[in-house]
């Protein structure tokens, strides 16, 4: 990746799974080389929205499930509802997100917690309703509307790289 840039200061959330830390729910991680490449241009710092909230790596795989109250995060077997335990850690991880003054954000796509959007959503039964952005994600956007998002697999395209590379340096 060319950006033709010199190396700078601004700081960029990325999903911690794809910096190489094996967070993910089968105790993996989605290393990424185009994302790690940004680190030659910006700061990088690794955000696991799940392992923050106290869920151990590996775990029971998770959804967002459309319930009465609206979307929850549970356990794919055992229906676990996580829900609070993550929004618990989301509202104190916002505000640490204003003191670091990131310039954006690259999220694991999918994710029922950092996808920011396409995340399959069920309903009770277990049939697949629709889809929308993870629980993270939602929050993220919702509280700071003006930061430049994007999912890591459109960073493999070199336009919207760019396009975000670009959004990201106007901060």
């Amino acid at each position: 990746m060319s950006l033709d840039r010199p190396p700078t200061s601004l700081m960029i959330g990325v999903s911690a799974c794809l910096m190489g830390e094996r967070t993910r729910y089968d105790g993996t991680d989605k290393r990424d080389a185009v994302v790690l490449e940004l680190a030659l241009h910006f700061e990088l710092w690794a955000i696991c929205p799940e392992v923050g909230a106290g869920l151990a790596a590996p775990r029971e795989p998770m959804r967002l499930v459309r319930a009465p109250k609206g979307l929850a995060l549970r356990g794919v077997t055992s229906r676990a509802d996580h829900t609070a335990l993550l929004e618990a850690y989301v509202a104190l991880h916002l505000e640490e997100i204003a003191t670091r003054h990131l310039a954006g954000f690259v999220l694991k796509n999918r994710s029922p917690s950092c996808g920011r959007a396409a995340v399959p959503i069920w309903d009770e039964s277990g049939a697949p309703c629709g889809s929308g952005a993870g629980l993270y994600a939602a929050a993220l956007m919702r509280h700071y509307p003006d930061l430049p998002i994007i999912e890591a697999e459109d960073l493999h395209n070199e336009a919207r790289r760019r396009e975000f590379i670009a959004a990201v340096s106007r901060k």
